[in-house]
């Protein structure tokens, strides 16, 4: 198996994400212990399990389960797993060259082509290596942020004085204003690399939900977004009804903007948020892609109306007419439907194209 050289994690060359993952999870022998990570953090279906759901698979107590998984990310952790450290030390590469920071959205893009194939979800994975160490993350809203661990640095600290500085400050701020405003003076420092305080403070504002982006004289200011919730909401459900058919969430971010033309846009990333949270929306099925549930489309996940409809027929079925029931409600494929039978855990293969639901 090839593996990055530590020293300099990437090198123009392509790891093959089922070598290199599946090796650092090799440091669990307990075939349980493996399997309880992998459900967890969602790594093969990007669906994160509770506790509750992967104990009573096991037939086992919620602290029970969570006793198991302290245990393995204790593997995990361990100085000498060596694919641990160079996923580590890739990621960390990664995020600087993205100007110090990057989102969950991003890491799905940005991981898997640098780390290897799509055996694995790419924002599961980063969540992973986070708690193993090495890497810091800041929720905002429903976005997830994530950093390298700079010396002398606190990100949740630097998000909260950078909106808060906004927020109070009576016309746009550029970079250079926020900058003094927070006391982010000296740039950035990890292991050897380092990056500039600028380039990082402007990329907190681009990334943060509640920031808008604003151009005058070709320079970029920034300043919060005031805009209400509930009319941007009206806005984008006028948007699927004019189309009348499912849209990216960039489309639909962009047909907003250019259809109401606004003093101040939409974010695409606030734009995401809202049709996350919103139970007037849904996703399809497809990636980034929703449409309105007033459609037939289902809220729940494809993992959910899995589960539904085996336990609807009250016995094990085959995966065709799981297909026909999921695709009744979503826009979703064979291979999807297969996956989710085959390695989310909550299902189990009986035979000849039957699943069942696990110890039920």
């Amino acid at each position: 198996m090839e593996l990055i050289n530590p020293s300099n994690p990437l090198l123009g060359k392509n790891v093959n994400n089922e070598d290199l993952v599946t090796f650092m999870l090799l440091r669990l022998k307990d075939s349980r212990e493996k399997e309880i990570i992998v459900r967890r953090y969602g790594l093969k279906t990007g669906e994160r399990q509770t506790l509750e759901e992967i104990g009573h698979d096991y037939k086992l107590t919620r602290e029970r389960i969570r006793q198991i998984e302290a245990r393995a990310l204790k593997k995990l952790r361990h100085p000498t797993n060596t694919a641990r450290n160079i996923i580590k030390k890739a990621v960390e590469s990664v995020i600087l060259k993205e100007g110090g920071i990057i989102s969950d959205e991003q890491a799905d893009k940005l991981l898997i082509p640098i780390i290897g194939n799509n055996n694995f979800d790419g924002s599961s994975l980063l969540d992973l290596v986070t708690d193993l160490g090495g890497i810091y993350t800041v929720k905002i809203g429903d976005v997830s942020l994530y950093s390298p661990l700079f010396v002398n640095f606190n990100l949740n600290l630097i998000f909260e004085k950078i909106y808060q500085g906004i927020k109070k400050a009576q016309t746009t701020l550029t970079v250079d204003q926020i900058k003094k405003l927070i006391g982010l003076n000296n740039d950035l420092v990890i292991d050897n690399q380092t990056i500039s305080a600028d380039i990082f403070i402007a990329k907190c504002c681009s990334i943060h939900p509640h920031i808008q982006e604003r151009k005058i004289n070709e320079y970029s200011t920034y300043l919060k977004n005031h805009s209400s919730t509930r009319i941007w909401i009206s806005m984008m459900q006028n948007v699927l009804e004019k189309e009348n058919t499912p849209l990216h969430f960039t489309e639909i971010t962009y047909k907003v903007n250019e259809q109401y033309k606004n003093e101040k846009d939409i974010d695409v990333r606030r734009a995401h948020s809202l049709l996350i949270q919103s139970p007037i929306f849904a996703h399809v099925g497809v990636k980034g892609t929703y449409g309105l549930v007033n459609w037939g489309i289902r809220k729940e996940s494809s993992v959910v109306l899995v589960e539904e409809c085996i336990k609807k027929a009250g016995f094990p079925i085959h995966w065709t007419q799981i297909l026909n029931y999921v695709g009744k409600y979503k826009s979703t494929s064979k291979a999807n439907v297969r996956a989710i039978l085959d390695n989310s855990g909550k299902f189990v293969h009986i035979g000849e194209g039957v699943y069942g639901i696990k110890n039920s």
